[in-house]
């Protein structure tokens, strides 16, 4: 905390040397007369100045000897509104024949309130707003012209006027005005744009970002509510610094002036509950309540004012020593009792805290004396104090973090773990959002597609080689089979030794909107994929190169009961269902037709696009004990591109002579049987039926047959 005081010491002296340096310039002699642009020549001796207001104070022949003079700069100038809203200062000067052609840069600095500048009688800028348009007080932002050639006159009296307007019995800081050469003139306006301009924008940037960082972990623990508070706390703070350099809002000054520091003294409570949520200090209801009816009623005094005057005489004379003053010191207060109490990020708040402390104090003291200081020092310590609190939630949140991830190794292994059991989708679609949340007897009634595959044959292999070589293969296959299905937005429910069964659910968009891809759609691309995969499979492993694997793949879409089984003390969780039980059917049947993949009717009416994949219907089936009857399709989508072309050679053929069998034209069929065989002689298909219709030839079958063959078991 020492280093921290130290370090903003030695910018605050350094802030204080530079102003000084800019300010407090040695002024030459002084000169009307304009014979040289390699230095600056000040206007500070003899300017004119009255109250009220005609247009015929601008022109350069207008007679001001009775006007009163001054010498510039002032930092003490009043303002006697009783008289008149409106006030002018005129100025003398003498431009050298020898300067005609070149720039003259005239730099004024800040202008007093409401302001526009004359040469020899013609407007050449304006800072705020006057009537006949809503008064507006000129903000922060340093002023300097160029005097456009054609108004000048040369080895002649030009006439410099400036015409005021205020609502407030104030008093003005006329800086030392001077003309220069426009290097000279933007030289000048940039160093005062960042003195005065550039750090309230910092503020209200800083302001912004920090309470958006703010707001942000409150919407993630709205346990801690000061970041809430500190959030309120710096919009506010954003709103009243729009004050310092902003211009020409769709309202008037007096408006302008309530809203700005109304914000700011309710920046004030927020700031006052943030030290006392973050402290744990004094933050009862009934503290609070009492705070916050003094800034309210602090706030409605200043939003009843009926002029700007008496507005400023508020907020000067009463506001700023009854409400703000002891608000920073009672915020002190608790800094330092947090301190005490053991608080290691009360350190850093309090650093914060006396900086705005004692650069608002410096600025309120010469606020009252009236006079101009070498520089206005709140708006920096408002930076500061802002990065104080950033810095300290900053720290807290990572101190906070490291504890939490120290706590939470443990819980994420577990969690983990229990994962590589039971699939996160699977609790979704549960409705659950943790494991802690499942219960034995939790069930969802859906409709999903389910995708069962088995390696052929297995059995057979597994007995040529060693468990552990066995485990090996099976694993490795299995890391394969389910990248494909997880890239299809599919999860594994169960492996059942060298079997897998997956699910694939309805997205809620694709129902509600009928668009992208459907349950079916997926489960049939992820199966397309597991026999791409195991071809590279076959390819790379040692093993498989020598006796390649082959699986077979089911697939059916419909209703079913997801839910968990078990007691208490031990539980699992599981699938039934009808549409289910088909899809493992139909996966033992891969073997009797020789295909890869077969689906049920049901996945085929829910595909998207069935054209844009090989598919052909290949019989019709009943399940034991079950009256509906049900359309097979085989999928050769990744058959070899000679008996695909094969396959969608006899395809239509083949279709045609499964319309004859159905209406027992066995003749008929027998032939387009045939023909389908000689295209494709090794598909097994066609060779099926053409044995039903010789059989069906010699015996027909009654007449209400329905061409159902298979019967799965």
């Amino acid at each position: 905390m020492n280093k921290t005081f130290i370090l903003v010491i030695i910018l605050l002296y350094a802030c204080f040397l530079l102003s000084f340096s800019q300010d407090n310039i040695k002024i030459p002699e002084a000169a009307d007369y304009i014979q040289t642009l390699s230095t600056r020549t000040y206007l500070f001796h003899d300017w004119k100045y009255r109250t009220g207001d005609a247009k015929e104070y601008a022109l350069r022949e207008y007679d001001d000897s009775d006007w009163e003079s001054m010498d510039l700069p002032v930092s003490n100038f009043t303002y006697d509104i009783s008289i008149s809203y409106f006030f002018w200062f005129r100025k003398g000067f003498y431009v050298s024949e020898e300067l005609k052609g070149q720039s003259l840069g005239y730099a004024c600095g800040k202008l007093p309130e409401a302001t526009q500048l004359y040469l020899n009688g013609s407007l050449i800028g304006t800072s705020g707003s006057m009537p006949p348009d809503d008064y507006f007080g000129t903000s922060a932002i340093p002023r300097s012209y160029l005097f456009p050639g054609g108004l000048l006159h040369y080895d002649r009296e030009n006439v410099i006027a400036m015409r005021v307007y205020t609502e407030k019995t104030a008093y003005a800081d006329l800086k030392l005005p001077f003309i220069t050469n426009n290097k000279d003139r933007l030289h000048t306006y940039f160093f005062q744009f960042s003195v005065n301009v550039l750090i309230p924008m910092i503020i209200v940037f800083l302001s912004l970002l920090v309470a958006s960082y703010f707001l942000l972990m409150y919407l993630r623990n709205r346990e801690e509510r000061f970041h809430l508070s500190i959030c309120i706390a710096l919009f506010l703070i954003s709103l009243y610094s729009t004050g310092l350099f902003a211009e020409d809002f769709p309202f008037g000054y007096l408006f302008a002036t309530k809203t700005w520091y109304c914000a700011l003294f309710l920046a004030q409570l927020f700031f006052v509950f943030y030290f006392q949520e973050f402290y744990r200090i004094h933050s009862s209801r009934i503290v609070k309540l009492c705070l916050s009816v003094l800034t309210t009623g602090s706030c409605l005094f200043l939003i009843f004012a009926g002029s700007v005057d008496y507005a400023y005489f508020l907020i000067n004379r009463i506001l700023y020593l009854g409400l703000v003053s002891p608000v920073n010191l009672y915020l002190l207060f608790l800094s330092i009792y947090a301190i005490k109490k053991g608080n290691q990020y009360a350190k850093v708040l309090l650093a914060g805290l006396s900086i705005i402390i004692i650069t608002a104090t410096h600025d309120i003291i010469y606020a009252n004396l009236k006079i101009e200081p070498p520089l206005w020092l709140t708006n920096s310590g408002i930076v500061l104090y802002i990065l104080s609190m950033f810095l300290t939630s900053a720290n807290r949140f990572v101190d906070t973090k490291k504890q939490v991830d120290i706590l939470n190794i443990e819980l994420t292994q577990q969690k983990n773990a229990f994962f590589r059991f039971v699939p996160t989708q699977f609790l979704s679609l549960l409705g659950k959002q943790s494991a802690i949340d499942i219960t034995v007897g939790d069930s969802s009634a859906r409709s999903m597609t389910v995708l069962f595959s088995d390696i052929r044959k297995f059995t057979t292999i597994s007995e040529e080689m060693t468990p552990e070589e066995s485990f090996h293969l099976l694993n490795q296959y299995l890391f394969r089979m389910e990248s494909p299905i997880s890239e299809n937005e599919g999860f594994v429910d169960k492996y059942v030794g060298d079997a897998i069964m997956a699910l694939f659910s309805e997205s809620p968009l694709d129902i509600s909107t009928g668009k992208g891809r459907s349950s079916a759609d997926r489960a049939v691309s992820a199966a397309i994929g597991m026999r791409l995969q195991l071809d590279e499979f076959n390819k790379n492993f040692e093993y498989a190169r020598e006796q390649p694997l082959n699986i077979g793949i089911g697939i059916n879409t419909g209703p079913l009961m997801l839910g968990t089984v078990g007691n208490t003390r031990r539980l699992d969780t599981t699938v039934i269902g009808d549409s289910v039980n088909l899809a493992s059917r139909l996966e033992n049947l891969t073997q009797f037709y020789k295909a890869s993949i077969i689906i049920s009717e049901w996945t085929f009416k829910n595909l998207t696009s069935p054209d844009s994949i090989c598919i052909r219907e290949i019989d019709l089936v009943t399940v034991k004990g079950k009256a509906e009857l049900c359309t097979i399709y085989e999928v050769f989508e990744v058959d070899m591109e000679n008996i695909k072309e094969l396959k969608n050679r006899s395809k239509e053929i083949i279709n045609t002579g499964i319309k004859r069998y159905k209406s027992q034209k066995f003749k008929e069929a027998l032939t387009y049987f045939k023909e389908a065989r000689a295209v494709y002689p090794q598909d097994i298909i066609p060779l099926l039926y053409i044995k039903r219709c010789v059989a069906y030839i010699k015996n027909p079958p009654p007449k209400n047959w329905s061409g159902v063959f298979t019967i799965l078991e």
